[in-house]
């Protein structure tokens, strides 16, 4: 496993260094006038569970040392028994050890990146991390879809005031749309009605397929992602219940909905930390993709309310027979149950920081730190998806819809968020003598990764065992 080695320079900067294979105890580290030679902190982003990857990340200690890994699910045949973490064959055994292997063999959970790190005591419960789902608003066409050329179709149900680049003009395109004679050339002779109604069509046909594109399930109606998802929790359900077993602590690391894709920002810049909501209603003049005006507008959180509503309308797999609903399964401490659920919010659902007493959803918290692990869901290090960071919304709805500008914002948005970024914020959290903390544990970049982290400024030793 790597180690990441941050250095405090005497401006405040900090220089990060990724070392592959590093020695368990090979680094001495200078804070203040103490060498600590011991003790090491554990980074780790736990990725994503969509688009064919089923990560999530576990974490148990006991007394002076504990277990990290991150890890993936593996449904079906593939799936192989694990005989040894890895470090076990170097370090020997420990309860730690013991205690994820059992986990992971129960639950069908292959190591990605796992390793022993002193110093962590999880207080006899075993933190089972969950990262971004991305539950999208819609995951398929409307029932109602027909071919454009039926002259007796309906149009599709999409997200309410849906707001992306070709939604900044469409109020305008629509009421010019018999006289443009642009549109005409593109869409042939047409009276008012029809123009409308074709132009209409067109939106809402490259809305959905833009959509799709980003939906993170990628399987229509019976997605995959979510099958697996619940079949992996009643997994660790029956773990947990099992005599001899340890108690777990399921905390979802934000980004459960997507409240940002091809919806429309309601929510305000600021330069502090927070999440303004908008205040202002959609008017008369903001036209629904249905064509219809809002005599007396909509506030935000009547917004999210429909959004939350849809996700939870589609977000369905078969159970007996039946579409279950997963969102509304996933928070029922009757239907899902472990010991202790912990809820935070990512950026792509920051409303719920605020709203969600309002929606009858569980508290979603910023942050969770105890025993010595501060867990987040990683953002907040980001200056263009942190709270009070517009960017993040406007980028998002670039790379999902303008096709031709997808891929150069995917590269810049890969230079600008590089695994050093959410490294410095990480650092910065550590380091705090107040909180003496032992690990981080993030989600947000998709990414599975696991490291050590030193954190100081290097020094050699003169004598061994100094």
């Amino acid at each position: 496993m790597r180690e990441v080695v941050a250095t405090i320079e005497e401006d405040g900067s900090i220089g990060i260094e990724t070392r592959e294979n590093p020695q368990v105890h090979g680094v001495a580290l200078e804070r203040g006038n103490t060498i600590n030679t011991r003790v090491r902190c554990a980074y780790m982003d736990v990725g994503l569970w969509g688009r064919r990857q089923y990560n999530f990340g576990v974490l148990y200690g006991d007394r002076f040392e504990g277990y990290a890994a991150v890890c993936n699910y593996v449904p079906g045949s593939g799936f192989r028994q694990i005989t040894a973490l890895p470090g076990e064959a170097e370090a020997g055994t420990t309860r730690s050890m013991r205690v994820v292997r059992n986990f992971l063999n129960a639950c069908r959970g292959e190591v990605i990146e796992g390793g022993r790190f002193l110093d962590i005591n999880t207080d006899g419960k075993l933190y089972l991390y969950i990262g971004d789902l991305h539950f999208p608003v819609v995951t398929r066409r409307s029932p109602d879809w027909v071919d454009h050329e039926e002259s007796d179709r309906e149009l599709p149900e999409v997200p309410c005031r849906v707001d992306n680049d070709y939604m900044e003009s469409i109020a305008a395109s629509l009421t010019q749309a018999a006289q443009d004679p642009i549109l005409a050339t593109t869409f042939g002779p047409l009276s008012p009605t029809a123009g409308i109604d074709r132009l209409r069509m067109d939106f809402i046909t490259r809305w959905y397929e833009s959509y799709f594109e980003n939906d993170i399930f990628t399987e229509s109606y019976e997605s995959w992602a979510a099958v697996r998802l619940k079949q992996f929790l009643e997994r660790v359900m029956a773990w947990e219940g099992a005599d001899g077993n340890v108690p777990v602590h399921m905390v979802q690391l934000g980004d459960m909905y997507d409240f940002w894709v091809g919806l429309r920002r309601r929510f305000e810049g600021s330069s502090g930390a927070n999440v303004t909501l908008s205040s202002d209603r959609c008017g008369m003049n903001e036209i629904c993709v249905q064509g219809e005006t809002c005599a007396q507008g909509i506030t935000v959180r009547q917004a999210v309310q429909d959004w939350l509503d849809r996700t939870n309308q589609v977000s369905l797999i078969e159970h007996n027979g039946q579409g279950m609903c997963l969102a509304a399964w996933l928070q029922d401490d009757s239907a899902f149950s472990v010991s202790q659920k912990t809820w935070l919010y990512g950026n792509h659902d920051n409303y719920l920081k605020v709203l969600y007493r309002d929606l009858g959803l569980p508290q979603r918290l910023m942050r969770l730190v105890e025993n010595r692990v501060f867990m987040e869901h990683g953002h907040q290090g980001d200056e263009y998806n942190r709270d009070g960071a517009t960017g993040g919304h406007d980028i998002t709805q670039g790379a999902a819809f303008v096709w031709n500008l997808r891929w150069v914002t995917g590269l810049w948005f890969a230079e600008a968020m590089n695994r050093e970024t959410v490294l410095r914020r990480a650092v910065e959290v550590l380091r705090d003598p107040e909180r003496n903390l032992r690990a981080y544990v993030m989600g947000h970049t998709h990414t599975p990764y696991l490291a050590y982290v030193t954190i100081g400024r290097e020094q050699a030793l003169d004598q061994p065992g100094e």
